[in-house]
């Protein structure tokens, strides 16, 4: 996979040490975190799926649950169905033309409006101007409402041309960003967290992943502490220390009263939220067919649409059930 696509969309490339640099420091930092906030916040549902990526036609699937995510650019061409594989410099090609034609309809709107103000101009006049002056003034309307009539049509074309530039090249993007993700998820620098796969992804469409992993790698990243990728994290590491399934809640138990309370937020949680993470662990040991590398993925999704809907009982219950 071609690691660059130094030119795909709208935005002006910058220029950095003598290089063209297509998207800024300060706009791929945001990128990064923010996937990094959404792969945090549903890594139980995405984590193993990553895993499992083979092949680009595997990437919708595994992110289904972004859907209502879709604001995010880089999320629409990840879920996109509409792809069209072309090579990367045809993509570039594309993203000039649509900066051109971006351009176009800024200069062709222009000058619309400048000739609409002399239409309203030419209004005003006749209705303030002399009988001599009239005929000469209703001319000059007249060519100038012409004028307008061709800018109007010029503008409706290139308004056209570049809405359709765009949805092509967009389709074109989806498939790179999909390819680049599938490239990655393949490689032996995926490490199967959410930092490693926002560092990758954060540059798309305008850079592949290995640059974007690059770039992104030197900015530290505030400490998530809790949520579902810390609890998923530590219950793997309770599902590996367990050797017999049926033994899993006791030995979830033991092993979190083992712990200090202060040692990560997850454990503090998982603590605080004993009861719920018991009835998970119930709920996901009755399910049949569960892998070994699945059970903590699953164990975490029960685990907190538990915690999202609870009746009065559970509520009660896990007040009295914490391991304190």
């Amino acid at each position: 996979m071609n690691d660059g696509l130094d030119t795909v969309g709208p935005a002006p490339p910058e220029r950095v040490a003598g290089r063209r640099r297509c998207i800024e420091d300060g706009a791929l930092r945001g990128s990064r975190d923010r996937l990094l906030s959404l792969f945090n916040a549903t890594w139980a549902d995405v984590g193993l799926s990553l895993q499992l990526i083979k092949k680009s036609t595997d990437v919708r699937e595994a992110l289904s649950v972004w859907e209502a995510d879709r604001d995010n650019r880089i999320v629409r061409l990840l879920l996109s169905s509409n792809v069209i594989r072309v090579p990367v410099k045809n993509l570039r090609t594309m993203s000039r033309k649509l900066i051109e034609l971006s351009e176009s309809v800024r200069t062709v709107t222009d000058e619309r409006f400048r000739i609409q103000q002399s239409v309203e101009l030419a209004d005003q006049a006749l209705a303030m101007t002399s009988d001599v002056d009239r005929d000469r003034i209703d001319r000059i309307r007249n060519d100038l409402v012409k004028t307008l009539s061709a800018a109007n049509a010029r503008l409706d074309e290139k308004t056209r041309e570049h809405k359709e530039t765009q949805e092509a090249l967009e389709n074109r993007c989806a498939h790179f960003a999909q390819s680049e993700l599938t490239d990655f998820c393949l490689s032996q620098r995926y490490k199967g967290t959410p930092l490693s796969v926002a560092n990758a992804l954060a540059g798309l469409p305008y850079i592949g992943w290995r640059r974007s992993m690059s770039r992104c790698s030197k900015w530290s990243v505030e400490d998530f502490g809790g949520g579902p990728y810390k609890a998923t994290e530590t219950i793997s590491r309770i599902v590996q220390s367990c050797q017999v399934r049926s033994e899993l809640i006791a030995s979830a138990e033991q092993w979190l009263r083992a712990k200090s309370p202060t040692k990560s937020r997850a454990i503090t949680e998982l603590r605080e939220s004993w009861y719920y993470l018991k009835e998970a662990l119930k709920s996901v040991l009755q399910e049949p067919k569960i892998s070994r590398r699945a059970l903590p993925f699953r164990i975490v999704q029960v685990y907190y649409r538990m915690k999202q809907h609870p009746s009065p009982a559970d509520l009660l219950l896990a007040e009295h059930s914490r391991i304190v």
